[in-house]
């Protein structure tokens, strides 16, 4: 049971904190031809873009035969990407921040009661950033570092109401960080990398947090090689009907390579009503044998407010 809610009032504010990145697209000169004026409109080397959005999705029950718990969901979103480009090399980063909670009506009465369940539904920091020399032909030469973790804590619940909850991870508890050099095969809407020279960080910082549970046996932190596969796909596939998907691998040389590979594999599916309201589905599977030997699944779906601050004004 979440007794302080601390986290969406800073999520919040980082939301608001981002208002600042709005597209920046082109740079004005001043040249002077004849004696005249002349303005020339040159291309931007950076490119930015930030969206917010709101999540929510509901059931609710009453006096129904099947049983069920009434409950409300709202989650906070944000992504962030920030692109500089030169003729021979790319730097793009992207930020992916998500925090969503739920309250559940465990006794069928009201669900804004204090008494009522309230439990994080949604917890997400992902950062990534390349650097990409240009070769030829859409292939690149990059180094790639990306980072995971989530803002609060997460715990276990158990089907005794009268059984107090178990802590299971917190704010970089675990964080994972991957550094890689490799290559990139660039495409206007997928990209495909891989890398043999990969390093994976795995950080448990939280002295509450038992860093065996996430395979560091020694100290708070471990790092492994091997070698890293990502995948990324984002298009309108239909009319008004825009698809995303990012799967990721990695192999560390000193483990099994087909049970003891880390998946990490997300996709949404979104339905645009306009251009402030979608509905949406999502899913996100995640395989990590130091946490466990079985897959992990998180699905969403309900509607979502897009609040792009890049939209242009008609």
């Amino acid at each position: 049971d979440m007794r302080n809610m601390k986290l969406p009032a800073v999520f919040a504010a980082m939301i608001l904190m981002a208002v600042g990145a709005k597209s920046s697209n082109v740079t004005v000169t001043d040249t002077e031809k004849s004696a005249d004026t002349v303005k020339v409109v040159k291309p931007s080397c950076w490119k930015t873009t930030s969206a917010p959005t709101v999540r929510f999705s509901q059931y609710y029950y009453d006096n129904w035969a099947k049983d069920g718990y009434t409950q409300v969901a709202l989650t906070l979103g944000y992504i962030g990407t920030l692109t500089y480009t030169q003729p021979n090399y790319i730097w793009d980063s992207r930020l992916d921040l998500a925090f969503g909670f739920l309250k559940i009506d465990m006794n069928a009465d009201k669900i804004f009661d204090d008494s009522q369940y309230l439990r994080k539904s949604d917890d997400k920091i992902d950062f990534t950033s390349t650097f990409s020399l240009k070769m030829k032909n859409n292939w690149n030469c990059n180094a790639s570092v990306n980072l995971k973790s989530q803002f609060y804590d997460s715990y276990k619940f158990y089907a005794d109401p009268l059984q107090e909850p178990t802590l299971i991870s917190a704010l970089f508890a675990p964080a994972y960080m991957l550094t890689s050099l490799g290559f990139e095969y660039k495409k206007e809407y997928w990209n495909a990398s891989f890398s043999f020279i990969t390093g994976k960080n795995t950080f448990v910082l939280d002295n509450r947090i038992n860093p065996a549970d996430y395979g560091v046996l020694e100290g708070r932190s471990y790092m492994g090689w091997g070698s890293y596969l990502r995948f990324y796909f984002k298009k309108d596939i239909f009319k008004n009907i825009n698809f995303y998907t990012r799967v990721e691998f990695f192999w560390e040389y000193q483990k099994e390579l087909f049970t003891q590979t880390d998946v990490n594999w997300e996709t949404t599916l979104e339905f645009k009503v306009n251009s402030w309201l979608s509905a949406f589905a999502s899913l996100n599977l995640i395989y990590d044998a130091d946490y466990s030997l079985k897959r992990q699944l998180y699905q969403l779906s309900g509607i979502q407010l897009n609040l792009d601050w890049n939209r242009k004004k008609k």
